[in-house]
C-alpha cells in the first residue's frame, strides 16, 4: 500500500456502473434491441418443435399447428449441404425474429420492450437428432461469431447472415421473399460452417417464449446461489433454491448477462439450462401423452401466430425421429471456440471459431454414442490469461454498506502483490457482486484481479483509464453470517449436460 491519505471520496456517476451513467451498462443505440431479446426466442424455438412432436397423436392437432406455422420457405439451396455425408440425421436451425411488428402496446408492455425496428438473429440453435437414436444434441452458436457468408462473399459476425440476406432483394420485393432471403443466407452460413446440411427452419417471437412459459403454469429452476443482475438491465433479482418461473421472470432469468461469469457464453448457459427445465416440465405434465391432448391443444393456440417453421416440416415425422426426448436424452453443447477467441475486428467485439478442422470434428461426432472429449472440450473457452500481480495498479471501491469494506479488501489485495492506488466509497451501495472495471488494453490485469476477488466479473468500459475494483455483497467474509436455515440449503454447482440433469446453476 502507498503510504498516504485514504480518499474516501464517492464514486463520480459518470464512472459508477450502477449510477446509469457509467461505463458497466453498455449503452445500447435505438436501433440495436437488448441481446437477451434474441436469447429467449432460441429457447421458445426449440420448445416449439418439442411441442409440435405431440402433434403426432392427433391429426387434426396437427393441422391445427401446420395451418398456422407451417408457413416459410424450404430450406433447399445450393450452399446447403451435406459436406461430412450423415445424410440420414436430421437438423433443425433454430433462431430468433426480432420483429415486433403487429404487437400491441399492451403487449409491448407485458414484456417490457419496446416498438424497435431490427432483424438481427442473436440466438442462433442447431438441434441434431441422430438416424442412428443415439442422443440428440443442441449446439449453441455465440451471437458475435466470426465466420463466412457464403452469399456476402466475406467474413462477418453470423448474427449478421439473415439482415443481410433481407436487404439483399430490390426495393420493391414482397416481405416474404425478403424473409426467405434472409432464412437462406443464415441456413447457407450454418451449413457451411457446420459441414452439415439444414433439412429445417424454426423461427419464434418473443411472445412465444412469454406464452409458452405461462401456458406451462411456469418453469422450475434450481439455483446454486442467490443471483441479481447488477446493471438492473435484465431484472433478475433472484434467491438460491428451487423456484418457479413464468412469463416477465422467466425472462429475466434467460436475459441476464451481467453478474454471469463470461457473459454472454455464460447466458448460452442459462438458456440451454432453461430449455432442459422445460423439457423436464412437459414431460412431468404428460403434455405428450394421449390423454393430454386438450391440454397441449391450450399451449398450441396459445403460440399461434408467435412461432413458424418451414412448411416441409412433417410434425409426425418429427415426432418419431425426436423420440429419445421422452427419457430426456438431450445434450447441450457451444460450437469450438479458438484459443484466444475474443478479438476486435473493424472496431466489433468479435468470438473466434476454433479452425475449420476442429469445428468438422466436433459436428462429425454429433451422432457418436458418447461426447468426443477432444471436440467436446475445445468449446470451453481456455482460461483468461493473467499477469504477475505485482505489475498491477488498481483503485478499490466500495460498494456495500459495510464501513471499511475497501480497506479491507485493499489489504488483501496488496498482500497479494497489488498495488493499490485509491480506496474510495462507490456511488451506490448495493451491488450484490463484485465488478472489476477496465479499459482497452488491460484485459489481463483486470483478469488478475478478478481471479483474486471470488465471484468477481470483469468488464470493459471506455470510461475508465486504469483497473478499478468495486466490491460487492458477494465478497468473503464482508457480511455476518446468516443464522442457520430452516429450509433445504440449495445443493452443490453441477455442469447442465443433458435435459435429464436436475442439478443447479449458477
Amino acid at each position: 500500500m502507498k503510504d498516504e491519505p485514504v480518499d474516501e471520496r464517492p464514486l463520480p456517476p459518470e464512472l459508477d456502473p450502477r449510477s446509469g451513467m457509467g461505463a458497466a451498462p453498455r449503452r445500447r443505440s435505438a436501433q440495436k434491441p437488448a441481446p437477451w431479446v434474441k436469447v429467449v426466442r432460441g429457447i421458445a424455438g426449440v420448445l416449439s418443435v418439442l411441442l409440435l412432436a405431440g402433434a403426432a397423436y392427433g391429426t387434426s392437432l396437427m393441422n391445427r399447428a401446420h395451418s398456422g406455422s407451417g408457413t416459410l420457405a424450404g430450406t433447399e439451396g445450393e450452399h446447403n449441404s451435406d459436406r461430412l455425408g450423415n445424410h440420414e440425421d436430421i437438423n433443425i436451425l433454430v433462431v430468433g425474429n426480432d420483429s415486433r411488428a403487429g404487437y400491441t402496446q399492451e403487449q409491448l408492455d407485458q414484456l417490457s420492450t419496446t416498438q424497435e425496428e431490427t432483424l438481427a438473429t442473436d440466438t442462433i440453435m442447431l438441434i441434431h437428432v441422430p438416424a442412428n437414436g443415439t442422443r440428440i444434441r443442441v449446439v449453441s452458436f455465440p451471437r458475435d461469431s466470426w465466420v463466412s457468408i457464403p452469399d456476402m462473399g466475406s467474413k462477418h459476425k453470423i448474427n449478421a447472415a439473415y439482415v443481410n440476406g433481407y436487404y439483399s432483394l430490390p426495393d420493391d420485393a414482397a416481405e416474404e421473399q425478403r424473409q426467405a432471403a434472409g432464412q437462406a443466407y443464415l441456413i447457407n452460413t450454418v451449413s457451411q460452417l457446420s459441414g452439415l446440411k439444414i433439412d429445417h427452419y424454426v423461427e419464434v417471437t418473443l411472445l412465444g417464449f412469454y406464452d409458452l412459459t405461462n401456458a406451462l403454469g411456469g418453469v422450475e429452476v434450481n439455483l446454486c446461489a442467490p443471483s441479481k443482475d447488477p446493471s438492473g438491465d435484465s431484472g433478475a433479482d433472484f434467491p438460491a433454491g428451487k423456484q418457479v418461473l413464468e412469463g416477465q421472470e422467466a425472462l429475466s432469468f434467460v436475459r441476464q448477462r451481467k453478474g454471469l461469469e463470461g457473459g454472454d457464453l455464460g447466458r448460452i448457459k442459462r438458456q440451454q439450462y432453461f430449455f432442459g427445465a422445460v423439457i423436464r416440465q412437459v414431460l412431468d405434465q404428460g403434455l405428450l401423452d394421449l390423454v393430454n391432448v386438450g391440454k397441449l391443444t391450450n399451449i398450441i393456440d396459445a403460440l399461434s401466430g408467435t412461432i413458424r417453421y418451414d412448411q416441409n416440416l412433417d410434425p409426425i415425422a418429427l415426432a418419431d425421429q425426436m423420440s429419445n426426448i421422452a427419457a430426456g436424452n438431450v445434450e447441450f453443447m457451444t460450437i469450438p471456440l479458438a484459443e484466444n477467441y475474443e478479438e476486435k475486428i473493424d472496431g466489433m467485439d468479435v468470438v473466434i471459431p476454433a479452425d475449420q478442422a476442429v469445428l468438422d470434428k466436433f459436428f462429425d461426432t454429433l451422432s457418436a454414442e458418447g461426447t468426443d472429449d477432444d471436440a467436446a472440450g475445445s468449446s470451453a473457452p481456455e482460461a483468461p490469461a493473467t499477469v504477475d500481480p505485482k505489475s498491477v495498479t488498481l483503485d478499490v471501491y466500495n460498494g456495500t454498506e459495510v464501513e471499511g469494506a475497501q480497506q479491507t479488501v485493499a489489504d488483501e489485495l496488496s498482500a497479494q502483490g497489488f498495488q493499490i492506488e485509491n480506496t474510495l466509497t462507490a456511488y451506490t451501495t448495493d451491488y450484490a457482486a463484485s465488478i472489476v472495471q477496465y479499459p482497452a488494453g488491460m484485459e489481463k490485469e483486470a483478469n488478475t484481479v478478478a481471479a483474486a476477488v471470488p465471484g468477481a466479473t470483469v468488464e470493459e468500459s471506455d470510461q475508465v483509464d486504469k483497473v478499478l475494483l468495486i466490491v460487492g455483497q458477494n465478497y468473503p467474509g464482508l457480511l455476518p453470517e446468516a443464522p442457520p436455515q430452516t429450509e433445504t440449503p440449495a445443493p452443490e454447482p453441477t455442469e447442465p449436460a443433458t435435459a435429464a440433469d436436475e442439478g443447479c446453476i449458477n
